[in-house]
């Protein structure tokens, strides 16, 4: 018997304070880019602005398990408009809701099949909102196939949205795809984001699509924007009666980022370089935000070693990490520039950048211009998860190990 088992990394990420340099780059192929589109309009490359700032981070408030609720492992995180902090609970398949002074408010859904109820809670499902929904995203069989609509004064059930396109063969292109992913638009439009199904993709890195959708659940535009999708190294396992495939994305592996601002635009990276596409809503490239950077280089012996010490990813079965490690014909010679992009609610872009220091991140906040504002550095196993106003979130252990969600405050001097 041969199964599939899909598992994904635990992106892990943290901070001090350091100095920034900068370097005026011009790009001469965006601009001659921008006029063949914009006709009049040349979009030159921002130039860095030389003056960075140091930043200052506080440890602000902890979400977590108290008197009133229990949570479990923790998926997803989203933090609202009113700075509610909404909690993905895979082992109790609900969203926990807690007010901005860590009061726990609610719990939302349950176990089910329903409106309103989710199948699963995984780290595949996601949450969103607008300044009237909420949307969290109902995976099954590891695609999210639905989204359960909240309105976000009262977190009452609205809706539940349809994702799986009902004319999706329509769109040969995405013959095998499934959606992952959601942005709200507008109250009746959503971009969704296909990816190949994995039993389809195996090492193969196939494609990812950005679908504009309508309330009812059918696609009313041909794709916005398409990137590069990620492969797997996979490993056979064996037990007394079965054989398993296991599939895994290391963190070395280059993948593609994408994310959306309020101020109408997307922005869209490969992680090989320092090079971000900033696109409006229709997927029309408006400009690209490049620095230099040196990618770190990547051994394989230290890599294995590294992994044996911190005994990575052991859910993936004993040895089995170290295993595709050693197999693989294709590792590539240096790890990738970036590993997380996200832009906050004043648009900035805040980029974890992979250096040398294994265990941490060096993160660069950008104003939307693409100036360099700052830099510092953030450990790794405590993912950034959501920057808001003059705070940022992050997913972490407390002292016994539980899960939790912590509040930082940040101050750029």
């Amino acid at each position: 018997m041969l199964a599939l088992v899909y598992i994904h990394p635990m992106n892990r990420i943290l901070t001090f304070i350091s100095l920034v340099f900068c370097v005026v780059y011009l790009n001469a192929d965006l601009m001659i880019y921008s006029e063949s589109i914009f006709s009049t309009t040349k979009v030159w490359m921002s130039p860095c602005n030389p003056a960075s700032l140091e930043i200052e981070i506080k440890k602000v408030q902890v979400f977590g398990s108290n008197y009133d609720i229990l949570i479990g492992t923790i998926g997803p995180v989203h933090i609202d408009k009113n700075n509610r902090v909404f909690i993905g609970d895979s082992d109790q398949t609900k969203v926990h809701v807690f007010l901005k002074n860590g009061t726990f408010l609610t719990s939302i859904g349950r176990e089910g099949r329903g409106p309103g109820d989710f199948s699963a809670i995984t780290w595949r499902t996601s949450i969103a909102s607008d300044s009237n929904h909420l949307f969290i995203t109902d995976t099954q069989s590891f695609n999210p196939n639905r989204a359960n609509v909240y309105n976000l004064e009262d977190l009452k059930i609205s809706h539940v949205l349809k994702l799986y396109a009902d004319n999706i063969d329509d769109y040969s292109y995405l013959k095998g795809y499934a959606p992952e992913q959601l942005y709200p638009l507008s109250s009746e439009e959503i971009l969704v984001k296909y990816t190949q199904l994995i039993q389809n993709s195996g090492t193969e890195t196939g494609s990812i699509y950005y679908m504009v959708q309508n309330k009812h659940g059918e696609i009313i535009s041909q794709s916005i924007y398409q990137q590069e999708g990620t492969g797997y190294l996979k490993e056979t396992v064996s037990n007394n009666t079965n054989k398993m495939e296991v599939l895994h994305i290391f963190p070395f592996q280059a993948r593609s980022l994408f994310s959306s601002a309020p101020n109408d635009f997307y922005y869209a990276s490969s992680s090989e370089k320092f090079r971000i596409e900033v696109l409006d809503k229709t997927g029309r490239r408006i400009k690209i935000i490049e620095h230099p950077f040196e990618n770190q280089k990547l051994s394989r012996k230290k890599l294995i070693k590294r992994y044996k010490e911190i005994n990575y990813m052991p859910q993936l079965g004993e040895g089995v990490a170290i295993k595709m490690l050693e197999k693989s014909e294709n590792l590539p010679p240096v790890w990738p520039a970036l590993q997380q992009m996200i832009v906050d609610d004043r648009n900035r872009i805040w980029v974890a950048t992979i250096v040398e220091d294994f265990p941490i991140y060096e993160w660069w906040i950008l104003e939307s211009s693409g100036d360099v504002v700052s830099k510092f550095k953030w450990p790794r196993d405590r993912p950034i998860v959501q920057i808001a106003g003059a705070h940022f979130y992050t997913k972490e252990k407390a002292d016994d190990t539980s899960d939790i969600v912590v509040k930082y405050s940040y101050q750029l001097n």
